[in-house]
Formats: C-alpha cells, structure tokens, sequence
C-alpha cells in the first residue's frame, strides 16, 4: 500500500516539543484509537499560537505544520504528485502517541475525506524497532509494511483501510500522520 518512503529526521528539540506538547491528560483518548491523539475531530485545541484554519474550522498547530510542510512539498514534487498550478495544503495533520502500559492502538480507519485528498503520510518518528505496529488491512489480512522504522516517512492512498496494534516490545511510539488536499 506505500507508494514512497523517505528518511526524515527531526530535531531532538522537535521531538521534546512533540512529547511536551500532545503527552497530556488532554490528548489522553480511549476508544477508536488509545493513547495520546491530537487529530482535529477528536478534540478542540486553543492555545497561543495556534491559528483556526479558515477551510476546516480546525486549530492548527503551526510549529507541527512548519516541521513538515516543506519537506512534503518536495516529495510530492519529486514524485509528480503537484503539478504547476496546483495548490495544497499539508495542515491536516496530527501527533500520536502510543503507551504499552496503556495499550494504545488504532483500529482499522482509513483517511479518505473528499475527492481533494491528494494521499495520507506517516512519519515514524519514534517507534519500536523490533515490532511493526503499522498495519493495512486487506479483507480479513493484515499486512505489515517493512518501511517503518524510526526517521521513515512514508506515503500511501488515502482510501487505504490501515490499523495499528497495541506496542508489546517497548514503552512509547511516537508518530505524526496527516492528508495532503488539494485546495486549488
């Protein structure tokens, strides 16, 4: 189901925000998806430098979308996805953060929202390395990409049905996900 991968690191000062910021009791989730999950339609989140995106009603958080935005444009470039005149939009984006002790998972969704959706990502920021957690669901079968390890970024259809287990191996998995649109 991923249709590119790419090595991409973030800063360590990166990462201490990510966990600073969306491990709390607020982005604390316990039904569709366990642990800490920041995606806009689970939850409204007004802080100081956020900005409320005019298109979705959504607060986005710009220090995430800046860690991402340019590097997705040159991806998308260099795969053909966007095109001249094409404008998209890479704020529909979101942190997670799975806990052992929790059982954090994601049951099987896909990101398919309207006929803009370009493609959804996943970047594996820091994940257990000796157990795939990422799973898509094809019928009744899970199939686990090997791309997802720790600094992987990778691409996939947004109408693609995908889950993660809950972590046996480690404490903590720590991922930033979200959809390409295309607004013009």
């Amino acid at each position: 189901m991923i249709f590119q991968s790419y090595e991409y690191q973030i800063s360590e000062n990166d990462k201490k925000y990510l966990l600073e910021t969306y491990k709390s009791d607020k982005y604390l989730k316990g039904n569709y998806y366990t642990g800490y999950h920041t995606h806009y339609l689970s939850q409204r989140r007004k802080s100081k430098g956020d900005a409320v995106h005019s298109a979705t009603g959504k607060e986005d958080d710009r220090r995430l979308v800046g860690m991402y935005s340019k590097f997705l444009a040159k991806c998308l470039k260099d795969q053909g996805l966007s095109l001249p005149k094409m404008i998209l939009s890479y704020n529909h984006i979101w942190a997670q953060i799975y806990l052992k002790e929790k059982g954090s998972m994601n049951a099987p969704h896909n990101h398919f929202l309207t006929s803009n959706t370009v493609c959804s990502w996943i970047h594996f920021v820091d994940v257990p390395e000796d157990q795939d957690c990422l799973y898509f669901q094809i019928g009744d079968t899970k199939v686990y990409p090997k791309e997802q390890r720790s600094g992987t970024l990778v691409f996939f259809p947004a109408w693609a049905m995908h889950g993660v287990d809950p972590i046996t191996t480690t404490s903590e998995r720590m991922v930033v996900a979200g959809n390409v649109n295309k607004i013009l």
